[in-house]
């Protein structure tokens, strides 16, 4: 099978965003109301959207599915207001982290998760939405490091929570050892016009933790001693 496309739909089904090979085409249309589209590739975003319209969540991912050679996976997105509750938060990445824990292992790549003791035991956040976040870190970082084979091991990612009392904030940080990214690059991988898979969902990450009242970053380098990828995450502490 080919590599994959992302399509961002909206909830009423339109298409607002294709990346990684996605047809063009398809912007600002129903799929539902295209003939070039199997049925099967139609049902599944119809799953999607309807997922989306019976929940109040700002981001919903559907399942993937094969279709026209390629592994499509949709995003659902709407500008809702979030659904917050108290959350504890090193329960969440744990469980959220753990079912990242078998694709890492098939890689044979590392996966440390590191939070620190001081974390609150409770924070006010939409906790499907920070889920979704950070298992999509997770996965973008697994895409780009290392995998081991019979002569080399694979890569690392490391997860890294903490809390700033002073600041009244906790942090999230999803760190690899990859290749990196180039300097001219980052921008727009922050940037509504990023045009590939990894910066689709970063825009979309962005904008969950911006609708938290928290920060977004994205530091990387390039060398051949130092090389890898940080994305770092504030979110409020009440």
């Amino acid at each position: 099978m080919n590599s994959d496309w992302h399509v961002v739909l909206g909830r009423d089904g339109t298409v607002l965003g294709v990346a990684d090979g996605a047809p063009a085409a398809w912007l600002g249309t129903r799929l539902a109301d295209r003939s070039d589209i199997p049925d099967g590739l139609k049902n599944a975003g119809r799953l999607a959207v309807d997922e989306a319209n019976h929940s109040t969540t700002h981001v919903v991912a559907s399942a993937s599915v094969a279709a026209l050679g390629h592994r499509v996976d949709f995003v659902v997105i709407d500008a809702l207001p979030l659904r917050r509750a108290p959350t504890n938060l090193a329960s969440l990445l744990q469980s959220t982290l753990d079912v990242m824990r078998p694709q890492a292992k098939t890689f044979d790549v590392t996966l440390q998760v590191d939070i620190a003791a001081d974390v609150p035991s409770r924070v006010s956040v939409d906790a499907q939405k920070i889920a979704w976040a950070m298992t999509t870190l997770v996965g973008n970082a697994l895409r780009y490091v290392r995998h081991g084979s019979q002569r080399m091991p694979g890569g690392t990612i490391d997860v890294r929570v903490s809390h700033d009392p002073s600041r009244r904030e906790v942090s999230l940080e999803v760190q690899d050892d990859g290749p990196g990214i180039p300097r001219h690059r980052l921008p727009l991988l922050s940037d509504n016009a990023g045009q590939s898979g990894r910066a689709l969902s970063l825009v979309m990450i962005r904008d969950v933790v911006r609708a938290h009242g928290g920060t977004f970053e994205i530091r990387s380098e390039t060398g051949a001693q130092s090389h890898g990828t940080t994305v770092r995450l504030t979110l409020p502490v009440e």
